[in-house]
């Protein structure tokens, strides 16, 4: 009887290890006939552009995208690794005024006092109230008198319409020279107005540092973040008819040659901090 038992046990074991051999075999062989499957970075869709479409060569296709991030409200950004994302390259914009994308990163370079370089790019759309942000540094040993910033706001004729928000990256006589400071500047109608200048350690002063600026606008109301740190916050109705236009800015106040460089722009529907 023992043996029996003995003899059926193994009978069992040998059919299901038959089964098991039988299926690994299967599934390589499928397996073997399988496209590859292609690995790429994660999708991006963004709420502010058209919905995507699919036909029946992208329904049939083998390659395989995942996972797909959902950004929520975002409008535009932009890491400036992509020469062909809309903005001027290897150009002079002005005599004096010349930008490229450099290493990633997107360069401005300007050799005259007094000149202001407006950088615009086509593929922003148009936003009046939402976050705007970037992250800006200068990178000459020379030419430290100069502003950088930010334009939101603004109309085709962004040098007489247009909210801007501007640092400038150097300890300064009006902060008692321990400080730099930033600026909130309306310009409607080529009309000016200047609000309180800010003096703030919030700034980083020396070559290569990193300073993020970032504006939250809610209509009439305007906050400003200066490396994530609360800085500043307006009220003010004056110039509210605007278009939603975009831009960089860079303003040399020497004649030394500065070298200015943007990264990480985004642009946000949300105006929650």
């Amino acid at each position: 009887m023992k043996a029996f038992l003995v003899s059926n046990l193994r009978a069992r074991a040998l059919v299901a290890l038959s089964l098991t051999m039988a299926a690994l075999l299967l599934l390589l062989g499928v397996w073997s006939w399988l496209p590859p499957v292609e690995a790429r970075e994660p999708a991006t869709i963004g709420l502010g552009s058209a919905a995507p479409t699919l036909s029946s060569s992208d329904i049939m296709t083998t390659s395989i995208f995942l996972p797909i991030v959902f950004k929520g409200d975002e409008v535009f950004s932009d890491d400036f690794s992509d020469t062909s994302s809309g903005w001027p390259h290897r150009v002079t914009l002005s005599k004096n005024c010349y930008v490229e994308y450099q290493e990633g990163r997107y360069r401005v370079k300007v050799t005259k006092k007094d000149q202001i370089c407006f950088i615009p790019n086509s593929n922003i759309p148009k936003l009046v109230n939402g976050t705007f942000s970037v992250r800006v540094r200068r990178t000459s040993d020379t030419g430290r008198h100069l502003f950088y910033g930010l334009i939101f706001g603004a109309g085709q004729d962004a040098a007489n319409n247009r909210w801007v928000v501007e640092i400038y990256p150097n300890k300064d006589a009006r902060c008692g020279n321990d400080k730099p400071f930033y600026q909130l500047v309306a310009i409607g109608g080529g009309r000016l107005k200047y609000y309180d200048d800010k003096c703030t350690d919030a700034i980083d002063t020396d070559k290569n540092d990193w300073n993020e600026l970032k504006v939250i606008r809610n209509g009439q109301n305007i906050k400003v973040y200066i490396n994530g740190k609360l800085k500043g916050d307006y009220n003010d109705a004056t110039y509210l008819l605007d278009e939603g236009n975009s831009l960089l800015e860079v303003v040399s106040l020497s004649d030394e040659t500065i070298y200015v460089e943007f990264d990480d722009l985004l642009i946000r529907q949300s105006t929650a901090p």
